[in-house]
């Protein structure tokens, strides 16, 4: 300060005490400025991390709840296999408490009624794919079907932890699957046994038709035969009843019988499938409409190398012979069409 004519006389030893002094006070208000900063900040941590917690154990204690009140069992395992957590619904499938079924691996609670599901199941599990299969699992009085569906639990990076199995009890849609494969079983043998009995009526109802087919053939014919013959046998030793006014009758009558024989020639032949059996059923059907159908008919056959049974061709002859009988008489066409083809059945 030389320049205003002030000189001061300042002692080194004071200023090193007062440079020392603010240096002193400089580091302790930054010293109390951390210690203020540090304690706002864990301050604010401390609330984040309770918050935090907090979050936590509710979302845990909702997904607890939600688990032990689910309708399906849920299953836990290790990446051995172990049991980690089992809710209350699967304990009570398994009629095993918690804490029994803490460590128990899976294999030993899988039964042995399906082997090859079962190895498929730990199969994916020991891989962390996916899996869903109907499996048995033991229970303390025996076995309960289930609906296993697995999925790995994993990290935010991808790293497998643990496995987890929805179980869903389904041991009544198996019992209900059982009743019906029973009830489908003793319809198919009742129906076996009606097919039976319905061979047995067609069979009896074929020899009955047979039965009266001869005895028309037999008998009737036979007899109606012999009464036009002493009908003419009359007529020549009278010769004069063919000039009498009695002739018209006569001819009537001969007329009556020759439409007698055809009637029952033609109900012999309706009663009587032997035709099938001896010629085939292609040449008893072609016989039948050349020998007694006034309307002509086209035939579309295809039955080359078709092996038919006696029965059926039986039965289709007889069909066949009404068919064609029916539309000749009743429809009044000019034209007939008939296709006749087999083919093979399963």
């Amino acid at each position: 300060f030389a320049d205003w004519g002030l000189v001061i006389q300042v002692d080194r030893a004071e200023v090193y005490a007062s440079l020392k002094t603010v240096a002193w006070l400089t580091w302790s208000l930054a010293l109390l400025v951390v210690l203020l900063g540090g304690s706002v900040v864990w301050n604010w941590w401390e609330q984040q991390r309770r918050r935090i917690h907090e979050a936590l154990a509710t979302a845990t204690l909702k997904y607890k709840t939600l688990v032990e009140s689910a309708h399906e069992g849920v299953w836990v395992l290790d990446l051995e296999g172990k049991t980690r957590y089992a809710n209350s619904e699967l304990c009570r499938m398994l009629g095993c408490p918690r804490e029994a079924l803490e460590g128990l691996s899976a294999e030993s609670l899988f039964a042995s009624s399906v082997s090859h599901e079962r190895g498929a199941l730990l199969a994916a599990m020991a891989a962390g794919e996916p899996h869903d299969c109907d499996l048995a699992l033991k229970t303390k009085g025996g076995e309960r079907w289930t609906h296993l569906s697995s999925a790995a639990i994993r990290t935010s990076r991808g790293a497998r932890t643990a496995t987890m199995i929805l179980v869903t009890d389904i041991s009544e849609r198996i019992r209900h699957e059982q009743e019906r494969e029973e009830l489908l079983q003793r319809l198919s043998e009742k129906q076996g046994v009606l097919e039976d009995l319905l061979d047995q009526l067609a069979g009896a109802r074929e020899e009955e038709r047979r039965s009266i087919a001869r005895e028309l053939h037999d008998e009737i014919v036979p007899w109606l035969v012999g009464v036009e013959m002493n009908l003419t046998s009359a007529e020549s030793k009278v010769p004069r009843l063919r000039m009498s006014p009695a002739a018209n009758t006569v001819l009537r009558m001969r007329e009556h019988l020759a439409s007698a024989q055809r009637g029952c020639r033609d109900i012999i032949h309706r009663l009587r499938a032997e035709e099938a059996e001896h010629l085939g059923l292609e040449a008893a059907l072609l016989r039948y409409a050349d020998k007694y159908l006034a309307t002509p008919v086209h035939w579309d056959i295809h039955m080359a190398g078709a092996e038919v049974s006696q029965e059926i061709a039986e039965a289709a002859f007889t069909i066949g012979r009404e068919a064609l009988r029916n539309a000749s008489r009743h429809a009044r066409c000019a034209y007939l069409w008939v296709s006749l083809k087999a083919e093979d059945a399963e």
